[in-house]
């Protein structure tokens, strides 16, 4: 059956599944950091204030991820979704490299990064697909 021009495609499960994990990662990370910042702080090597800027930051891109599953744009907005979250692993590199953070910290870092690159991943076969 010929698809006209002007009909559009389901996004494929992968995809829309990919998103979906990013997002519950993202709800339940940003909670922690945000919650749990006067305690994390000396456990992880970073003030309290950052912890809870990232973590408020991560809600946020929960909210739009959230969005971003209802609209009929998905597939282009997953491309943004993919380069916010290769933005965050180029950013995480360097801190992990640098042992900026306590050796906890650092573990958490690049534990959270790997599975950040995994959803990534995830997402992108879910946009390769047809």
């Amino acid at each position: 059956m010929a698809v006209h021009p002007t009909m559009q495609t389901a996004p494929p499960a992968l995809l829309i599944r990919a998103i979906r994990t990013n997002a519950a990662f993202s709800a339940v990370s940003g909670t922690a950091l945000t919650i749990g910042a006067p305690w994390l702080d000396d456990l992880l090597g970073a003030p309290a204030p950052l912890l809870v800027a990232i973590g408020v930051g991560l809600l946020g891109f929960v909210a739009v991820l959230l969005s971003i599953l209802r609209r009929p744009t998905l597939r282009q907005d997953a491309r943004l979704v993919v380069a916010a979250d290769l933005l965050w692993i180029v950013a995480a590199v360097p801190i992990i490299a640098l042992d900026l953070l306590t050796p906890t910290g650092t573990a958490l870092l690049a534990l959270v990064t790997v599975a950040v690159g995994v959803i990534t991943i995830a997402q992108l076969r879910g946009l390769l697909t047809s």
